[in-house]
């Protein structure tokens, strides 16, 4: 029986300490002292500087050394996948481009050998001027009710769809508020508030389910519930 309700992963930060390796190559390479404090913001060309397009070369030939095989996973992340997998369908998604596919499944096989029910590439940094793959849309089409996420703009985006969002929290996301956004600042935590979601959401859905099989039975819709509620009998 399919498990309820499906949840994504994001990858960069969430189940990978990514940021790590690439302070190391970036000060190695380009001779700066970048700290992980630096980094107010996840756009990196704000922080080392150049353009937007300057920073996603950067990232590529990042992706194509040597250090992407030094990251190390979140801590807590990988028994935090675990107790999450025995209650939902865990998803990844991921903002990186699909010229990164091989070396990230090797790097989630190597990490989370269980695997997940699929892994998708948003590739939303990107040269061109087409639109973005969204996240929110990537929830809608696997109907995925809860995301964990740490970057902001991507939270926000997938929170205003109606999707749970489990933020964690970094210094490029303080700045946001919203009902569907809750933020957590450990895999504890994420564990914790997925097992709270998941029990709500499962109430519901399975409330919403017995309702319509009892209206069935005398041939009434669930949206019956609010015509009929409307007549006044004389």
């Amino acid at each position: 029986m399919k498990k309820f309700p499906n949840i994504i992963l994001d990858i960069d930060e969430v189940l990978a300490d990514t940021l790590t390796q690439v302070i190391i190559w970036h000060n190695k390479n380009y001779n700066t002292s970048l700290k992980p404090e630096n980094f107010y913001n996840y756009k990196f060309w704000e922080i080392w500087g150049g353009t937007k397009d300057e920073a996603i070369v950067k990232v590529m030939e990042f992706f194509q050394s040597k250090y992407p095989e030094n990251i190390m996973p979140v801590k807590g992340s990988q028994r935090g996948v675990e107790n999450i997998s025995k209650i939902s369908n865990i998803h990844i998604v991921t903002s990186r481009r699909r010229e990164f596919i091989p070396l990230t499944k090797s790097w989630l096989e190597k990490n989370f050998p269980k695997g997940f029910a699929s892994v998708e590439f948003t590739a939303y940094y990107t040269h061109n001027n087409n639109t973005p793959i969204k996240k929110s849309d990537v929830c809608k089409k696997l109907d995925a009710k809860i995301i964990v996420e740490d970057d902001l703009e991507h939270a926000l985006d997938c929170a205003k769809e109606g999707i749970k969002v489990l933020l964690l929290d970094k210094p490029w996301n303080r700045d946001v508020e919203h009902d569907n956004i809750i933020r957590v600042y450990s895999w504890d935590e994420i564990v914790e508030n997925t097992e709270k979601l998941i029990k709500e959401l499962y109430y519901s859905f399975s409330l919403m389910h017995v309702m319509q099989y009892i209206l069935d039975l005398v041939e009434v819709p669930l949206y019956g519930i609010a015509l009929l509620s409307d007549l006044s009998i004389p």
